[in-house]
């Protein structure tokens, strides 16, 4: 499973700098945006990243590989939105990187690991 996730790393960071350099039109910027202050995008940063984790270990992918890789596009991802404004870009665009969003997705993650465990000691 390491060349599969090697793969997908790969394929990640290259869309990444194919869409940072294509469409960046602004410099990078932050997002103001406080914690929870849209509920939905934040519960769906946590959700998310804890679904993704979890379908990683199903693939195959060790825990603390499918841990870092959903931190990592997390981090790709925030990266992204803080060059391509939404403005400017649509859809793919965002509103700035946000560390709120990064630890929601850490949170999915810790939620995801914590789950894993309660689990395994009730079977």
């Amino acid at each position: 499973m390491d060349k599969q996730l090697k793969i997908i790393i790969l394929i990640t960071t290259l869309i990444s700098l194919l869409l940072i350099c294509n469409k960046a039109k602004a410099e990078f910027r932050f997002s103001d945006e406080k914690i929870f202050s849209n509920p939905d995008a934040s519960m769906l940063h946590g959700v998310g990243s804890a679904y993704l984790t979890s379908s990683f270990e199903y693939l195959g992918v060790a825990w603390w590989k499918a841990d870092l890789l959903t931190l990592g596009l997390g981090l790709t991802w925030e990266i992204k939105d803080g060059f391509l404004p939404y403005e400017q870009c649509g859809w793919i665009g965002g509103e700035g990187f946000s560390k709120n969003d990064l630890f929601c997705n850490l949170v999915g993650v810790v939620l995801n690991r914590s789950l894993h465990y309660f689990i395994g000691r009730i079977k």
